[in-house]
């Protein structure tokens, strides 16, 4: 059976509140933690803290630098940092956002000559700076982060925005990132399916939409934007493999093959197996 959460502490755990940690207690009383940590509260008293002598110099940095940079480099919890702070009215170190104050300490020349050259992280490490600075001060002088260059390929270049990026991320075995990255540097919007046709009744083709009626009648589909027309040597290849292989083969969306070869009453590809 769990303890009763209303009862009353034992005269023996309720003298050791505040002189014991919670955890112990809770481990001699045979309670959860939570219910020591509440019981102590009812009784306003401070939780244990172990003593640590912080070194002057680290005192002095408090507030200046992160406190993440101080457990690095002073082996100090991060929690005796905050509480160190908040005993002198430190507030936490924030990047400081302009660079005109007289509290702003600037970059040397040779670490600014490197910004969007290296990756932020290991400028940082190197010159003693937060994350956030570098972030900083490549946006003000308006440089990108630091990125591995990789060639891509031609044609891959070429099927941007006109193929869903995760297929050349499985065609070519490239970051979706890098993609991404290589469509905003060209202004290529990413590419979208084809537009749904307004009927589900195949056979009647007046019920279908503009978009997916022959190419006598109108355009089939639309491919990054733009109106494609079926050509009669791409009309050919409808049925001949699966929908998913001739879209493959003509570099277009699937449904795009799909709904057109729905639209031509062709039927679909099918396997042989002996």
């Amino acid at each position: 059976m769990p303890p009763n959460r209303h009862r009353a502490l034992a005269p023996e755990i309720a003298g050791k509140l505040g002189q014991v940690s919670d955890r112990e207690l809770a481990k001699l009383s045979g309670l959860s933690p939570y219910f020591i940590k509440q019981a102590r509260l009812a009784k306003c008293i401070e939780p244990l803290t172990r003593g640590y002598d912080l070194p002057d110099g680290l005192v002095q940095q408090l507030g200046k630098v992160p406190d993440a940079q101080l457990t690095e480099g002073y082996g100090v919890p991060g929690p005796v940092l905050f509480r160190a702070r908040q005993n002198r009215s430190i507030p936490r170190y924030r990047v400081l956002k302009k660079p005109d104050s007289p509290e702003y300490v600037a970059f040397p020349d040779e670490a600014l000559a490197l910004l969007g050259k290296v990756p932020d992280v290991e400028l940082a490490s190197q010159y003693g700076r937060s994350l956030q600075e570098v972030k900083q001060e490549r946006g003000i002088r308006g440089l990108d982060s630091y990125t591995k260059g990789r060639n891509l390929p031609e044609e891959l270049v070429q099927q941007l925005g006109l193929v869903p990026d995760s297929v050349l991320v499985r065609r070519y075995s490239v970051a979706a990132t890098t993609i991404k990255r290589a469509r905003d540097a060209r202004s290529i919007a990413r590419f979208r399916p084809c537009k749904l046709p307004k009927s589900d009744h195949w056979s009647d083709l007046n019920q279908l939409d503009s978009a997916y009626l022959p190419p006598a009648q109108s355009t089939d589909g639309k491919l990054n934007g733009e109106k494609r027309i079926w050509s009669e040597e791409e009309d050919s290849l409808l049925g001949t493999a699966a929908d998913s292989k001739v879209a493959e083969l003509l570099k277009i969306d699937f449904w795009c093959v799909f709904y057109r070869r729905k639209a031509m009453s062709i039927p679909p590809f099918e396997y042989a197996y002996s």
